[in-house]
């Protein structure tokens, strides 16, 4: 809407009219800007993939967080500052998506995002533990993905970090983010390593079996049949 009303096109203050008067009749209806409220499901679960009877309600509920967040923290220039920071990141997480949110707007979101239903913890106000992700994410982000298993590996223990965090143990998750790191720098050098054990494993496995061959007696041959003692012709 924003950006065909920049073009000058007609229609979108009028579209952008009707998504306020819908908000406003939404936030009517829920008693509050508590989205986790909407029926069948909250907010935070949806995805334009389901679309129940109140789908309607879906849209102009995300339209609103939006637009209040870009209203907040910039508009536009708050979203591209987003996508800038997020680029070659894999977010499937929805704290770690409301840390970069935090990041770009330079100040916390989660307790706005909280005030309208969603269920995340901030991560944004504990400097230590914010610049610990961000370096985590950074050091996998860089490996590449012919060192397998240890970039999964890598990714996997960062992913037990946040669960650490979400249930409260900061320290358990800041020690997994370590670890993670670590092995993440060690990657390359880990996969060498595992490729030339598997060599060595083979290698040996057939020296011996070559041994074992070499060792194994001579099938005798059998002996010949005895002479005739009485030939056919008597």
């Amino acid at each position: 809407v924003t950006l065909v009303d920049s073009l000058g096109y007609e229609g979108a203050e009028q579209e952008k009219d009707n998504l306020e008067q819908s908000a406003s009749q939404l936030i009517q209806l829920l008693s509050g800007e508590n989205f986790s409220l909407l029926e069948p499901i909250p907010l935070q679960d949806w995805s334009p993939s389901y679309s129940p009877s109140s789908v309607g309600n879906y849209y102009v509920a995300s339209y609103y967080v939006a637009s209040r967040l870009a209203q907040d923290y910039g508009g536009f220039d708050y979203y591209k500052h987003f996508f800038e920071l997020i680029h070659g990141l894999d977010i499937d997480n929805i704290d770690i998506l409301t840390l970069y949110l935090s990041r770009a707007a330079n100040a916390s979101v989660a307790l706005t995002l909280q005030d309208w239903g969603f269920s995340v913890i901030d991560l944004y106000t504990s400097p230590e533990i914010r610049e610990k992700i961000f370096e985590t994410q950074r050091t996998i982000a860089a490996v590449s993905p012919v060192f397998q298993p240890y970039k999964s590996l890598a990714e996997f223990i960062y992913r037990q970090a946040l669960l650490s965090f979400r249930r409260g143990d900061m320290e358990g998750g800041k020690n997994l983010l370590q670890l993670a790191i670590t092995i993440a720098n060690l990657a390359p050098l880990l996969t060498l390593l595992t490729i030339a054990a598997i060599l060595g494993i083979i290698v040996f496995v057939l020296r011996r079996r070559s041994e074992k061959a070499k060792l194994k007696p001579a099938v005798p041959s059998p002996p010949s049949p005895p002479p005739e003692i009485f030939p056919e012709s008597a």
